[in-house]
């Protein structure tokens, strides 16, 4: 799996908007969000999920030809924590490992209830890449930045 800083082809990131996480329904996050978004896509494609109650208000802040925008609901902001990780095999192809995330605890103090939209937005965005799924062989934690890269091949 490559390390984040390694060359990749895109970034992908969840536009913020559960008001338990982000105060004033998100709004300043968004606009951090946006400004790191278009700042990347100065350089690379950046894919960025979000809820159909939020799509307008994205297009409208993330105007930009590098940015595409994706209709996938997610619980939670971070991709690193609840997205697929994109890598690549030796001849090159690209797939999407779909984590089992069970949201820092699962039923064990966990934050989403196992069936969220955040343990199911990772196959949708597997496909939104046309990166086929693959399971891992565990299941995991993850606690990282709220980007997702997949490496160039």
């Amino acid at each position: 799996m490559p390390a984040e800083w390694e060359p990749h082809a895109q970034t992908w990131m969840v536009w913020p908007q559960r008001p338990d996480n982000w105060r004033l329904g998100g709004k300043p996050a968004q606009a951090a969000f946006a400004a790191v978004a278009k700042a990347i896509a100065e350089f690379e494609a950046v894919t960025v999920c979000v809820s159909a109650e939020q799509y307008e208000n994205a297009r409208a802040r993330l105007d930009h030809p590098a940015i595409r925008l994706v209709e996938i609901s997610t619980d939670d902001a971070w991709v690193r924590d609840t997205g697929p990780t994109f890598v690549c095999n030796e001849r090159g192809e690209v797939r999407g490992v779909d984590w089992a995330f069970n949201a820092w605890g699962g039923f064990d103090g966990g934050l989403y209830f196992p069936g969220s939209a955040t343990t199911r937005w990772r196959a949708r965005s597997s496909r939104s890449s046309a990166a086929p799924a693959i399971a891992p062989r565990a299941s995991c934690s993850r606690v990282a930045p709220s980007m997702s890269t997949v490496k160039a091949p």
